[in-house]
Parts: C-alpha cells; structure tokens; sequence
C-alpha cells in the first residue's frame, strides 16, 4: 500500500500493488481484478472509494481513495472514547458494509484494522476480500502471543464451511462491539487450536458481567450479533446499524434478550460434558425403566405364544424370541425344551414306521432272492441244474436289492433311537420318545431270545425296564418266559433239564411237588427267558399230582 498522486485528477490517492509473488498466478489476478470491480460498484460515504484498477509494468494496481486517520484497531488499543461515539461510528461502518451486503458482497475480513476513521470521525470499510484473497496477514504468531484475525472469524468461518453469507459479517461487527465495550474479544486463547474450540463452543460472558455501566440495549444487540447459529444474528449489516440507531435515538430495539430457555440451552452449550452427563443419565433412567415394562410385557405374549403354538417349530421360534429378552427364563426354556423333544420324538416314531415299512420289502425282497435262487431242475447225475445267465442276473439285482434294503432299515432304526434319545434330553418325561425306545428294545430282546442269547435278552431287558412305565412289556416278557407243565397220572415225578454248554450235557432240575391237579408253570427270573436256554438257572413250582 503506498500514497501516491494522481496527475489526472490532482489529488492523494492510496495505491495498492499486488504482491510480486502472485503476479505471476493467473487466477489471484482475475479475482484481484473481480474484486476490485466489485468494490468499484460500492458507493457509500462509509467505504473507501475505488478510483481506478490497472496494470503497469506486469503489476495489477487499485487507485483507492485516501483516507487520513487511523484505524479502528488504534482506537480501540487507545482505550479514549466514550460508550455512545463509539456506538455512532461502529452504526456508520456497518451502514457502509451493508451497502456492500446489498450488492452481493461480503466481506470475509471484518476487523478493526480494515476500518479507517478519518480526521473528521467518518469510518470507512476498506480491503475487501483482499486479506482472505491474500492470506498474508494472519495476525498470528508463536504460541503464547496475541492472535490477530482468528479473533473475529464467525464459528462457520472456523469450521470452513462453503455458505458464507452476510450474517458472517454481522459476527464480526458483533465482536468489535464487544471489544468497545469490554476492552476485550469476546474469545481468546493462546494458541488458533484453543481460540477455535471457543469460538465454537463458549458463549461468550455477558457484556454487563465485566462492565456494569453498559446499558443492556447496547448488550442485548452484542449478543444477538455474536450467536453461533447464523440464522439467530441480523440478516445484515443494515439491520445491525438500525438497531444501533434505535438505541441512540431512544426507541425500543429489534433485538430481544436471551429467555431462559435460551440461556440455559446455551449454558448447556458452555459446560457440554456435564449437561451430557445428565441428559445421558436422565434419558438411561426413563429408558430404563420404559424397556423394562415393554420387556416385561414382550415375554409374556412370547410365553403365550411358545406354550400354545400349533407346531413345534413355531414354539421353538417363539421361545428363542423370548429368550433374547430374557435369557434363561424358565417358562420359556421349559416351553422351548418341550417343542424340541416333540420335534424330535416325532422324528423318532416317523423313522421307525420308515423301519417297519423296510421290513415288509425286506421280507419280499428275500422271498424274491430265494425263488430266483431256486435251481429249476436237476441234472441226470442228481446234482441241481445251472442257473442260466439271465436269471443269474435277476438274482444278482434282487440281492442288491435286498443289501439296500437292509442297510435302509439298520440307518432308519439307528435314526429312530438317536431322534429319541435327544428328545429324551429335552425331556425325560417325552411318551412318544419312551414308547419308541421301549419297543425298539423289546424287539431287540425278542432277537436274542430267538438266538438263545442269554447275555443279549439280560442287557435288553434292563434297558426295557427303563422305557416300560406301565411294565406291560415286562408283563409280556414274562408271558413268554413261563413254562406250562402237566404230569400225567397224576402221581408221577416230574424233571426239567437244562442243557450246559460247556460240558455238553442236560443237567436235571428237580421240580417240587406241591397244590393238585396235576398241571404248573416254572417261570425263570426276570430277564432269563425260557426253558432250554443255556446258563439258564429256572425257578419252577409245579404240582406233581
């Protein structure tokens, strides 16, 4: 910035180069070139005027209107001047800024600095854009030193957003007033990190609090011009002016002051981690004590739904519902335990009908193999006849067939006793379940007892003891295991003999005489089976006569 004359016109102008480091940037040139233009098209008594713009020798110039005086900032560093001056020459800088507003401008870098007052006491805007175009005078310096622009930056500035508008100004215009009246910037710190965090989160303190003779209109137009929401400031600098001039004149200002809802809600602001806190707290408490009762209210209708559901897939998925609101509760780990030994038990009986209906093709794939085995005739030396290749053929297939058969039946009883033991653990008291594990061992006895297995028909009959509640399968066993005698005449003697394996001989039993009638029964101990089996020790009673 140098003074320079106007030969033309014969008169003082300020002449401001741009820097010879960005003369050569194509783009700094257009917009030093735009926004002089711009400034150009203000006019106001309150903006420094723009004569003219050029170029000599490569430079870029802006031919401006010289203001004698000082800044602002000296002013206000000067601490001489009375409350109502100030307030009439910060209505006239903004008059002049608005006028900028209404063109579409905004400034960007509202400060002390970029406000001249003249000799007569007449401010004037100066350097439009030109500061952030720049981006030289920061103001800032090492940590620990006073901070220059940052100090007026409004939050949005701060947190770079794109939508820059008027109001950004107006925040500015606030802070400098705020300055004139406290002495001090309503933030500041010692380093940009810690300035920012307070521009963006601190109210700042009242105007009043640090001095009581500001009148609270003049306060009250601080504040709203300093909000952190834009939309809560003036719309311009124009309105800003204007409520400065209803207070100089007497009248009632725009602005209103802070409710209590509004203060609090900023206090909240300022001690965020402790107004957190209780929200959080607060907010834990009633949701607390809402999910318990709808938690409570959840598992009764998933209780009702487990304990009545038509299938039990339905159960079971009602019940794991349940039990994600309620982890081991015991009406619905009970419900649940019942549908999965149901499903299962019904698994079990639907394999062991598959079982019996193996048997039936069993016994007709068997009688099959043994018909096409048959030998059609015999030979005249005595000896059955060749089969021929085709029946071989036959036969081979309908021993396959009988294989497949067979191992069909063994994996349909073993799914059969594996689907009801499981349902047995969901449920020990499953009758299904204990219907197909008693029969299926009925029947395994019934198979030893047709091979004289002694040691087999002991094991299955204690395990029929354990799935026979009603011990109508016992009854039966016993049944079968009686032995019916008649002694004929009646005066005769009457012996069992029972046949030793390892000695290979028939060992008598005496059988004792008792009652009349000449007929008895011996009956072996439970389990045993009956007569003639080997290691066989018989109980008898008969009656000789």
């Amino acid at each position: 910035m140098y003074r320079a004359w106007d030969r033309q016109l014969k008169r003082r102008v300020a002449l401001k180069l741009l820097h010879e480091s960005m003369a050569a940037s194509e783009s700094l040139r257009r917009r030093f070139e735009r926004e002089a233009q711009v400034m150009a098209g203000v006019v106001h008594p309150n903006v420094v005027a723009v004569h003219d713009v050029g170029e000599t020798n490569g430079r870029l110039f802006i031919a401006m209107e010289l203001v004698e005086g000082r800044t602002l900032a000296a002013t206000l560093a000067a601490r001489q001047f009375e409350l109502r001056p100030m307030v009439e020459l910060l209505e006239k800088a903004a008059r002049g800024l608005g006028a900028a507003h209404e063109k579409g401008i905004v400034h960007r870098d509202v400060k002390p600095g970029n406000i001249l007052v003249a000799k007569d006491g007449t401010p004037k805007v100066a350097d439009f854009g030109l500061a952030h175009l720049m981006g030289s005078e920061t103001g800032l310096t090492k940590t620990g030193s006073t901070l220059g622009t940052p100090l007026y930056m409004a939050p949005e500035q701060v947190r770079a957003e794109k939508e820059i508008t008027s109001r950004t100004d107006v925040y500015a215009l606030g802070t400098i007033l705020y300055e004139a009246l406290t002495g001090r910037p309503p933030h500041v710190g010692t380093t940009v990190t810690e300035l920012y965090g307070k521009i963006l989160m601190d109210e700042p303190v009242a105007p009043r609090k640090l001095a009581a003779r500001i009148p609270a209109e003049v306060e009250t137009i601080c504040l709203k011009a300093l909000e952190k929401d834009p939309a809560k400031r003036y719309a311009s600098a124009k309105a800003f002016a204007e409520d400065l001039r209803r207070f100089l004149d007497g009248e009632p200002i725009a602005a209103k002051a802070a409710g209590l809802a509004t203060r609090l809600a900023k206090k909240a602001r300022r001690y965020k981690a402790a107004t957190a806190l209780v929200c959080v707290l607060g907010v834990a408490v009633v949701g607390l004590v809402a999910w318990t009762a709808w938690r409570a209210w959840a598992v009764s209708r998933w209780i009702a739904a487990a304990e009545t559901a038509p299938n039990p897939d339905e159960a079971v998925a009602a019940a794991d519902a349940g039990l994600r609101l309620s982890p081991q509760h015991p009406r619905l780990e009970a419900a649940k335990s019942r549908a999965l030994a149901e499903k299962q038990a019904t698994e079990a009986a639907g394999a062991l009908a598959k079982r019996k209906q193996l048997d039936d093709e069993i016994d007709r794939a068997r009688r099959k193999v043994d018909e096409l085995a048959a030998p059609p005739s015999e030979t005249g030396l005595g000896r059955p006849a060749p089969l021929p290749p085709s029946k071989k053929e036959d036969l081979w297939k309908a021993e396959d067939e009988l294989a497949d058969r067979d191992l069909d039946r063994k994996l349909a009883e073993a799914r059969a006793e594996e689907y009801a033991q499981v349902a047995l653990r969901y449920e020990l008291t499953n009758t299904t379940a204990i219907s197909v594990l008693g029969e299926l061992m009925y029947e395994r006895w019934e198979k030893a007892e047709t091979e004289r297995d002694a040691r087999s028909m002991r094991v299955w009959a204690q395990r029929i003891d354990e799935y026979d509640p009603d011990g109508k399968r016992r009854a039966e066993m016993e049944k079968r295991a009686t032995l019916e005698l008649t002694a004929e005449p009646g005066d005769a003697e009457a012996y069992l003999f029972r046949y030793e394996e390892r000695s290979r001989r028939m060992i008598p039993i005496p059988v004792p005489c008792h009652g009349a009638g000449g007929a008895g029964q011996a009956r072996p101990p439970a389990g045993h089976g009956g007569g003639g089996t080997q290691d066989v020790t018989l109980a008898t009673s008969i009656p000789c006569r």
